[in-house]
């Protein structure tokens, strides 16, 4: 993005977005309540598919500046009389300590000093406040807008048009002063670096005679009486606009915002992590190097007969000719790792580009644009994926079948039942390819439809329109699924994967496993495995839930979040964590005897989002207890099932492939026949 730079005179347009309330995480649009309106009419401004999703609608305004001149008790209109429908909207608003959100030159309007208080900012101006049983509505606003000079080349200065009425507002000593402008006022540009307010209630008498726009008697904010709600009642809208020669560069207005407190909670996570990968790295290694490798030097280098008597003595090595044999279910197998894959690559690379600077705040609606954008490129991962599991899970090598078949015919051999065999295969590996690329979007849409279902009967303008419903269908049609289908055929071009031992005919019969001594669990029945895979989860949560709840302030308590370098290095230690638990659990599950690993290291690593989900539901109940509508408790459960979802899907998916190379090297080195 470029400055856009303002001559002293200049107009400057404040647009409006949504109001919003942490109190019920639900939006609505500003003209749904009764507040003065443009001159012009209501714009509705363009939008990305990014803001619209989450909520956004941003709007022309009535509220018109002129760079560098100072306005004072400007009119803005009159609302009213009020009816019994306006009266109750504004104080169901004031109720929910809904807030006002405006926009200059794409900054959103703060309660608080930029300056004086940076990491505090509170964004939007609150519609009015409750006290002694009377509802009272703030319709007077001090504006101040911070403008830095902006020095560009004499010859793009002398195409701009200068105003002659500019008048010198920076504050001195004393205050604000007004006077002639400085003799370098038409010879420089300015940018806006902040935007700041202050709202009071003022009581004022109506006067239609009285044009917008038009200078009204200034009333001091703490002498005079507030405006109060009631039936009847004509609001009189007004605002200030002062001006603030600032020190703050362009290119750093948005520092103020993004600013996070708690840099030193991050590192002491990332540390934490760490500790926990390095210990968890110790396990993994001891595992290698000590038991395992100690155990496969000895297998090779004794005779057979020796080696076999040792192999009846450790658990894991009597499972060479079941190790490989396929899972019950492969395909919903395929489908889940499949997608978890595209999630995790589509996380890594959101966040990598958001790490770097790409998806700024200033871009509204890019990082979640991004999301979708690169979801749908990688959806030929997915199919990649699931093709390759299919075949290999399958038993029917497409490639050098499909190969043999060509030779037998070329050969005048009969091959229809091996083509047919073939052609059976590689079409049920496509059906599947199409259920993979169904999956998760099919899941996200019907979330997404009952949460919508939830909001249009509420006008929220968080409820998704139809068009973009379309518009998203659209570009899952003609991108996801062709790209799904393209993966699904490079891997079926691939040859199977190949085993390092034999698969024996007869499964080997899974003894009952020693709990008491490998866990010291002990009358929990067939709830053991279960309770293991679920303290799978506990060391990757642990790496992450400091970022999840900052993730879940900024998406329900209106704060900014822009911790991404903080974010990435936490993706990456949680992958770290959920491979090494994968690698441990699985392990210890193959000393008991059981070859069973397929599911169970999806599961122990994929475990951590029921701590996620766990942890949102407390978050709902502490940290916006506050938030006491069904409804909106309703939509957060949703949005945070989805969101468990996906971390399920995307951390089984690093503990699938942790543990499946982990068997692989681990039975590739055993040389008993």
């Amino acid at each position: 993005m470029y400055p856009k730079t303002h001559a002293p005179n200049d107009t400057l347009n404040v647009n409006v977005n949504s109001l919003t309330s942490n109190e019920t995480g639900l939006t609505f649009g500003y003209y749904s309540m009764p507040f003065c309106q443009p001159e012009e009419g209501i714009r509705r401004l363009d939008e990305n598919f990014g803001e619209v999703l989450i909520g956004d609608l941003i709007e022309n305004s009535p509220f018109k500046f002129r760079t560098l001149v100072t306005q004072r008790a400007v009119k803005a209109c009159d609302v009213g009389p009020l009816n019994e429908s306006d009266v109750e909207n504004l104080k169901s608003k004031i109720d929910g300590y809904y807030h006002v959100n405006l926009l200059l030159d794409n900054l959103p309007v703060t309660l608080f000093s930029l300056e004086d208080n940076p990491g505090d900012i509170l964004t939007g101006i609150p519609i009015g406040y409750y006290h002694n049983g009377q509802y009272y509505v703030y319709n007077h606003i001090l504006f101040k807008v911070l403008v830095h000079e902006y020095h560009e080349s004499p010859a793009a200065l002398a195409g701009m048009s200068m105003g002659d009425s500019a008048v010198d507002v920076f504050p001195q000593e004393g205050g604000y002063t007004e006077g002639p402008s400085p003799s370098n006022a038409t010879a420089n540009a300015f940018v806006v670096v902040g935007f700041e307010s202050a709202a009071c209630s003022i009581r004022r008498s109506a006067d239609p005679a009285i044009p917008r726009y038009s200078t009204l008697d200034p009333i001091d904010c703490f002498k005079g009486d507030p405006q109060p709600i009631a039936p009847g009642e004509t609001l009189v809208f007004s605002f200030d606009v002062l001006w603030e020669k600032s020190p703050i560069q362009w290119a750093s207005r948005w520092d103020a915002y993004l600013k996070m407190r708690g840099d030193k909670v991050h590192w002491f996570s990332i540390l934490n992590s760490l500790v926990v990968i390095t210990c968890l790295a110790a396990a993994v290694f001891v595992i290698l190097l000590r038991s395992v490798h100690r155990d496969l030097a000895r297998i090779n280098q004794r005779d057979k007969e020796e080696a076999q008597q040792l192999a009846d003595e450790s658990g894991w090595k009597l499972l060479v000719g079941d190790i490989f044999r396929s899972p019950p279910h492969p395909e919903v197998l395929c489908i889940l790792v499949s997608n978890g894959s595209q999630l995790l690559c589509m996380a890594v690379v959101t966040i990598f580009f958001a790490a770097l600077g790409f998806m700024s705040p200033a871009s509204r609606g890019a990082l979640l644009m991004g999301m979708v954008l690169f979801y749908l490129l990688l959806s030929v991962v997915a199919g990649y994926i699931a093709a390759r599991m299919w075949v290999t899970l399958s038993g029917v090598n497409v490639t050098s079948a499909s190969a043999t078949n060509c030779s037998n015919s070329s050969s005048g051999g009969g091959s229809d039942g091996g083509s047919s065999l073939i052609s059976e295969e590689a079409a049920a590996a496509r059906v599947m390819a199409i259920k993979v690329a169904c999956f998760f979007p099919g899941t996200c849409a019907v979330t997404l439809l009952v949460i919508n279902l939830l909001l249009w009967g509420t006008a929220s303008t968080g409820a998704v329109p139809f068009s973009l419903f379309s518009y998203l269908f659209l570009l899952w049609f003609l991108i996801s699924v062709p790209l799904t289908i393209l993966g699904c055929n490079l891997g079926l071009k691939e040859p199977k994967f190949a085993y390092p031992v034999r698969t024996n005919q007869i499964p080997r019969e899974v003894p009952e496993p020693n709990y008491v001594g490998q866990f010291g669990l002990q009358g929990y029945g067939s709830y053991t495995p279960w309770i293991i895979i679920l303290a799978g989860g506990i060391l990757p949560f642990g790496t992450l839930y400091i970022e999840l709840y900052f993730i879940l302030s900024s998406m329900w308590m209106q704060r900014v979040y822009y911790g991404f370098g903080f974010l990435f290095v936490v993706l990456i230690l949680l992958m770290l964590v959920c491979a090494e638990v994968a690698v441990v659990f699985t392990y210890l599950q193959l000393t008991m005897e059981d070859y069973r690993w397929w599911w169970r290291s999806l599961f122990a690593s994929g475990s951590v989002a029921c701590y996620v989900f766990i942890y949102s539901v407390l978050y709902l109940l502490v940290d916006l207890h506050h938030m006491r509508s069904l409804l909106s408790a309703t939509i957060f459960l949703c949005y945070s099932l989805l969101m468990s979802l996906a971390i399920f899907l995307a951390t089984g998916a690093v503990g699938f492939f942790a543990s499946a190379y982990f068997v692989y090297y681990l039975f590739s080195s055993v040389k008993l026949d």
